[in-house]
Parts: structure tokens; C-alpha cells; sequence
């Protein structure tokens, strides 16, 4: 009985870890896609006549923007899903970006995008850092924390 314990808490563990693990490289794919978002945006916005609804439209997230609803709203409401994988800071300048955007002409708002690029760009160099030198810290502690209840309860 106290072996089978012993595997559950082991694997619970292990679960736990790579989860906590893996929330680090989904957050380092996010900004890295957000960046690319940004650039295919600035790029049908400098080309085409198309409203940021479809600017944004057929994006990585596979939100559906519409063109009846106020843009800045359904960005946030699409933000909303990523809280728990990225930073509040992360969200924040991605709110920001989406509440300011469209307000001006074609060449503001594409130094907007070139502004917010290389925020996110930095937010990214910190993401991969964070990823490259604390991943296996977060698999590897709760599954020591794990391995020693498991000895402790033999």
C-alpha cells in the first residue's frame, strides 16, 4: 500500500514539475508569435486598406475579430486567455498596444508596431532567459520534493 502511495506522490510530482516547466517555453512561444503578429500587421496595414479586425484576423490565436464590436474590447477579451501563461506585465503592454492602435494615420501607427516590437522583443530575451535557466529547476524541485516524501513515508 505505502509503495503505491509512494508512486502516485512520485508521479504527481513529476506532473507537477513538467507543467510548471513547460508554462515557461509556452510563455517564450507566445511573445515569439505575438512578435510575428506584429509583423505581418505592420505589413497589411502599410499594404492594404483592411480594418485592424482583419488586420488581425487569421492570426496564431485563431480569434475571430469582428468589425461590429470596438477593436480595443475584443483585444483584451482575446488577452484574457493567455493570463495564466504569461506575465501580467506581458499582458499590460499587449493592452496597451491594442488600446492605442488605430487612433492615427498609417505611419503612427507603424512606428506604434515598431515600438511595441521591440518591447515584446525584450520580453521575449527575458522569457528565454527565464526558460533556458529555470526550466529544469521547476521539473526538477517537486520531483526531489516528491522522491523525498516517498522515501520519507517508506
Amino acid at each position: 500500500m505505502r509503495l503505491i502511495l509512494c508512486s502516485v506522490i512520485v508521479a504527481a510530482s513529476l506532473v507537477v514539475g513538467y507543467r510548471l516547466s513547460s508554462k515557461l517555453g509556452r510563455r517564450k512561444k507566445l511573445l515569439s508569435d505575438f512578435i510575428t503578429m506584429l509583423d505581418e500587421a505592420d505589413s497589411r496595414i502599410r499594404y492594404t486598406s483592411e480594418s485592424l479586425a482583419s488586420v488581425f484576423n487569421n492570426s496564431f490565436t485563431g480569434y475571430s475579430f469582428s468589425c461590429e464590436k470596438p477593436f480595443f474590447e475584443q483585444w483584451t477579451g482575446m488577452l484574457e486567455e493567455y493570463k495564466g501563461i504569461m506575465k501580467d506585465d506581458d499582458i499590460d503592454i499587449l493592452k496597451s498596444f491594442g488600446k492605442e492602435l488605430g487612433s492615427s494615420d498609417i505611419e503612427a501607427q507603424q512606428k506604434h508596431i515598431a515600438l511595441y516590437k521591440k518591447m515584446l522583443s525584450e520580453r521575449f530575451d527575458s522569457a528565454r532567459e527565464d526558460y533556458e535557466n529555470k526550466s529544469r529547476l521547476y521539473f526538477l524541485l517537486p520531483f526531489c520534493a516528491g522522491l523525498a516524501l516517498a522515501v520519507f513515508l517508506i
